[in-house]
């Protein structure tokens, strides 16, 4: 597992509102709107740290990672709608690892799925959400991963970055709705 991933979370995290990132309901469209930029943040900081990237460099390989692991093999992701292999391949890796990270973790409003229905849901995925080389190579290691999910649960950066959260949270809990809605607004005015 890369040591970017945690990274990309952390910066997911940090551009996001607390109330938006765990919210326990279903988003509304322009808080989805909101979630859906720290991509091309990620892409765009990436890039003025380092705008020359060199091909086959790390950054070239973070940088890709970051702005295209929303992208989906059927072009229907997003921030391009990018199809296939036009998708950079380490972000198509990466894609399904955060997808298996995701759906086997517990979520404020949902129940993580066990490995089993995790390698189930990638499979069927295959070829709409998915790269079928990177389902094929998943496939012959997907033990590994289940060993992996093991071994780390409830290690890592969750619980410092939980508690990080939590306290902005806490804040934004004592926002009334017109001042989330403005927040929510002058984000969107920074953003575009």
């Amino acid at each position: 597992r890369s040591t970017l991933f945690p990274y990309t979370t952390l910066f997911r995290s940090s551009i996001i509102p607390g109330y938006i990132l765990y919210k326990e309901t279903v988003l509304t469209k322009e808080e989805y709107d909101i979630v859906k930029k720290h991509v091309k943040y990620g892409y765009d900081l990436i890039q003025a740290i380092k705008p020359d990237c060199a091909l086959g460099s790390f950054e070239q390989y973070a940088r890709d990672i970051v702005g295209y692991h929303h992208e989906r093999y059927d072009g229907k992701g997003y921030p391009y709608g990018l199809i296939g292999d036009n998708i950079p391949f380490l972000a198509r890796v990466a894609t399904l690892i955060m997808t298996y990270e995701a759906v086997t973790k517990e979520r404020p409003f949902k129940k993580p799925l066990s490995h089993e229905e995790a390698v189930l849901l990638i499979n069927n995925e295959k070829n709409r959400q998915f790269d079928p080389k990177v389902v094929k190579a998943f496939n012959g290691v997907e033990q590994e991963f289940k060993r992996i999910k093991e071994k780390t649960k409830g290690a890592g950066i969750n619980a410092r970055h939980r508690q990080i959260v939590d306290s902005d949270l806490v804040e934004d809990n004592k926002l009334t709705e017109e001042e989330k809605k403005d927040r929510l607004y002058k984000l969107n005015e920074l953003i575009n």
